[in-house]
């Protein structure tokens, strides 16, 4: 599943098959507003009036087979110098609109093409 620049950096949205295991390369840790270490899978990056931002979702709820909602992240996104992933996050909240906007979009674009 791992995530592919050249596809999302263009807003493409990584397709995530339930059968699929989740590899420990591709978690993120993602601290929660109560200090909660969450793992999460980064679905999409895409840019945004310039700037690089991630759509994640938590790994456990992605194998959970029982439908419940999904609970979404957005985070400002960077590859720094070693290559390693740096999430931050979005202080401007009509930048967030945009974002959430945005990726709103391509997950209806993706549920759309997946009834299809």
């Amino acid at each position: 599943m791992g995530y592919d620049p050249e596809e999302n950096g263009d807003g493409i949205l990584e397709s995530f098959d339930e059968s699929e295991e989740i590899e420990d390369d591709e978690l993120v840790p993602i601290v929660d507003d109560e200090g909660v270490e969450r793992a999460c899978v980064v679905l999409a990056v895409a840019e945004v009036e310039g700037q690089d931002y991630a759509l994640l979702a938590p790994a456990d709820q992605l194998s959970d087979e029982e439908g419940e909602d999904l609970e979404l992240f957005l985070f400002t996104y960077e590859v720094d110098e070693d290559g390693t992933e740096v999430f931050g996050g979005i202080e401007d909240e009509d930048v967030y609109e945009k974002v959430r906007d945005y990726f709103s979009t391509l997950l209806g674009e993706q549920m759309a093409g997946d009834e299809a």
